[in-house]
This record gives C-alpha cells, sequence and structure tokens, in this order.
C-alpha cells in the first residue's frame, strides 16, 4: 500500500510524523525488509506505515508491542490496521 493511501487514514493521529514516515517507508522498501519487531505503538500510526510498506514489498510481518493500555487509545492499532485492510 503506498504512503500516501496510509497518510489518508491516519493524518490527524498522533505520533508519527509524515517526514518520519516517509523516512521509515525508505528504510524498509530499500532494504526490503519483511520482518521488522516494533517497541511501542501507542495508535498504531507508526505500525500502520511500517504495515503499508511490508505490504507493498508482497510479503512479511510486523510484531509490535506495548503496553496493555494501549489498547483502550482511541482510536486503537487494530482499528487503524482494520481500516487499511492491513491487520493480516
Amino acid at each position: 500500500m503506498k504512503i500516501d493511501q496510509v497518510r489518508e487514514n491516519v493524518k490527524d493521529i498522533p505520533h508519527m510524523s509524515f517526514t518520519q514516515a516517509e523516512a521509515i517507508t525508505d528504510v524498509i522498501l530499500e532494504n526490503q525488509f519483511q520482518n521488522i519487531l516494533e517497541l511501542g505503538f501507542r495508535h498504531g500510526v507508526s505500525t500502520c506505515y511500517m504495515a503499508g510498506a511490508v505490504d507493498e514489498l508482497g510479503s512479511g510481518t510486523i510484531v509490535t508491542i506495548d503496553r496493555a493500555d494501549a489498547r483502550e487509545a482511541e482510536p486503537n492499532i487494530e482499528q487503524l490496521l482494520d481500516s487499511l485492510g492491513l491487520a493480516k
């Protein structure tokens, strides 16, 4: 999924800026990283950008870990990934 498609769904949600998203997306795509470990996601914006890049590569997985109270964030990571069709 292209970065601009992700941006449309997450642009008003903290905590990753679009500049940061561009940088991490470039790193993932240039290096063809398909296995990613993310520590801390809060709402899941960063996860969405990384999942979009992995989706663009055609395969891969992201394991992301945060405190249990991140599930209470509004929106939360599951909602954002589902809205993009990237929950898989």
